[in-house]
C-alpha cells in the first residue's frame, strides 16, 4: 500500500510552527521518513470566506520545519512553486522529477522495471532508491490543456 499525507494550511488554526514540528516528527517516527508530505494552500472558497489564503511563506516555512524533521519528500500544493513541486534526491541534491501544474517537465529516474515495484526508481547520479512507482519513461498525467477556438 502506498500513502501520502497531505495538509491543508488554514492560517491560524494549523500553521504554527508547535503544530508543524509535532506532525512532522509524528510522520516520521509512524510513517517512516519517506512517505511524501504535501502542505497545500488553502483559499478562501465556499464557506470559510473570511480566512484569508495561505501564503506561500507559510508553506516554505512548513516544508522547511519538515525537512528538518527528517522527511525526505516533502512538496507544495495549490500553488505555482517549481521547487516545491519537486522531487528531489536526498542524498545529492539532483532534481528526479521536474512538474510544474500537474505536468512532468522533466524526468530524470533510473527505473529497473524488474525490481519490486516500491524499489523501481533510483536517482541517476548516486544510485539512492527513490520510494515509488515509477515506469521507465513519464506519462502524462493532470491537467489537460486543450486549445479551444471562441468567435465573437
Amino acid at each position: 500500500m502506498w500513502v501520502e499525507l497531505t495538509t491543508l494550511l488554514i492560517p491560524g488554526a494549523n500553521d504554527s510552527d508547535a503544530e508543524l514540528e509535532a506532525m512532522c516528527r509524528w510522520g516520521v517516527a509512524n510513517l517512516g521518513p519517506d512517505v511524501p508530505h504535501h502542505f497545500s494552500a488553502f483559499h478562501p472558497d465556499h464557506r470559510m470566506t473570511e480566512v484569508e489564503r495561505t501564503p506561500l511563506a507559510t508553506l516554505l516555512r512548513a516544508r522547511d520545519i519538515a525537512h528538518a524533521a527528517g522527511e525526505r519528500y516533502v512538496y507544495t500544493g495549490n500553488v505555482v512553486h517549481r521547487d516545491g513541486e519537486a522531487t528531489a534526491c536526498p542524498v545529492c541534491g539532483l532534481d528526479l522529477v521536474e512538474r510544474g501544474r500537474y505536468r512532468v517537465l522533466s524526468y530524470r529516474l533510473a527505473v529497473d522495471p524488474t525490481a519490486e515495484s516500491h524499489r523501481r526508481g533510483r536517482c541517476p547520479r548516486c544510485g539512492h532508491v527513490v520510494p515509488g512507482v515509477f515506469e521507465p519513461e513519464a506519462g502524462s498525467f493532470g491537467a489537460r490543456h486543450l486549445p479551444i477556438s471562441v468567435d465573437g
